[in-house]
């Protein structure tokens, strides 16, 4: 796996934002540094090959893993196609995930970038419609199966579905007091399209205490065991 969940940080004050081909140019924009998350796990994946030529290599989507919507037209940037049979795809499942998938589905590609822009703002200062539309969605525990079914469709699973590369869900996890209606959906929407899954790897990390770049030891994360 070349890296668990890329998500935002900040670095000598610098907020830095995975992103999923970006140009170079509109690397540093609105204040914010854009990392191409698409680039890194590409030169990632080449590096291991040239380790170990015939392993197999796990790309996980932007961010929480919840979106690897633009894996297709914006593939790796790879100089032979045979070593895309060398990649499995992962997807993290947690019955949080809703309207913030909305959000999450623009980390990708130039274009996107004003839309993700015009919804995180949305999303997190403003009361304007746009902003009812980003929280229209049910959550995933309260949302009805076949809406359910075609947002993780749409998430990723229609990569194996559609015979392009196989999808591995890696992570899983809801609160069991309010998420039944999301396990059952989980449970089934796994046996109708044959999903491979597992709970947790077994991958504690050091990590800062509360978000804290400026945490130079950080806490031991169990949370992968």
């Amino acid at each position: 796996d070349i890296r668990n969940e890329p998500r935002p940080w900040v670095k000598d004050g610098t907020s830095i934002l995975p992103w999923w081909g970006l140009e170079t140019s509109m690397l540093s924009l609105f204040g914010y540094h854009f990392v191409d998350w698409r680039r890194a796990a590409s030169r990632g994946a080449v590096a291991v090959w040239k380790g170990n030529p015939v392993t197999t290599v796990v790309i996980e989507g932007n961010w929480f893993s919840s979106n690897l919507a633009h894996v297709t037209d914006l593939p790796l940037m790879l100089a032979q196609d045979c070593l895309r049979s060398r990649v499995i795809y992962s997807l993290h499942e947690y019955s949080w995930y809703s309207a913030a998938y909305v959000v999450w589905s623009h980390l990708a590609g130039p274009f996107e970038l004003l839309g993700f822009l015009q919804d995180i703002t949305n999303e997190y200062f403003t009361e304007a419609k746009a902003r009812d539309d980003v929280q229209s969605e049910h959550s995933f525990t309260e949302m009805p199966y076949d809406r359910f079914a075609d947002m993780r469709q749409e998430a990723g699973f229609f990569l194996q579905r559609d015979d392009i590369a196989p999808v591995w869900v890696s992570e899983i996890g809801g609160m069991q007091r309010y998420a039944s209606k999301w396990h059952n959906n989980t449970k089934r929407f796994f046996r109708e399209v044959d999903a491979s899954w597992c709970w947790w790897p077994l991958d504690p990390q050091k990590v800062p205490r509360d978000f804290d770049p400026e945490d130079p030891d950080g806490q031991l994360d169990l949370y992968g065991i």
